[in-house]
């Protein structure tokens, strides 16, 4: 792992030269762009992610989301309307999916 400097700002009127000197001296076999841990390049080792985890992420934060407001979902509309709902954006999502398919192997997708 990479060891970044904390960075400070001043004013090398401020400092004196041999304080700015040995500053100079001490960063320089520091990275010369300190922002480069936030937000590593792709190819990069020091990105743990791969196709899997990232679906697994994604996939939780959905299902996560609905999860902590299906409660809230119900106390606010009651259970036979928010089961209508329910029941209805199932049917809808279905037909969404079968038209993607569909459109899917019109346009010449994989089959």
């Amino acid at each position: 792992m990479k060891n970044y400097q904390s960075i400070s700002i001043t004013n090398e009127n401020e400092v004196p030269d041999e304080q700015l000197e040995s500053i100079n001296n001490n960063n320089c076999n520091c990275n010369d762009h300190p922002e480069d841990h936030l937000a590593p390049s792709f190819d990069s080792t020091e990105r743990p992610s791969n196709l899997f985890v990232g679906t697994f992420n994604l996939i939780a934060t959905i299902v996560g989301g609905a999860v902590l407001s299906l409660p809230i979902a119900f106390q606010k509309c009651g259970i036979a309307f928010t089961t209508l709902a329910m029941i209805l954006s199932t049917y809808m999502t279905y037909n969404s999916l079968v038209m993607l398919c569909y459109c899917s192997r019109r346009g010449g997708g994989s089959r």
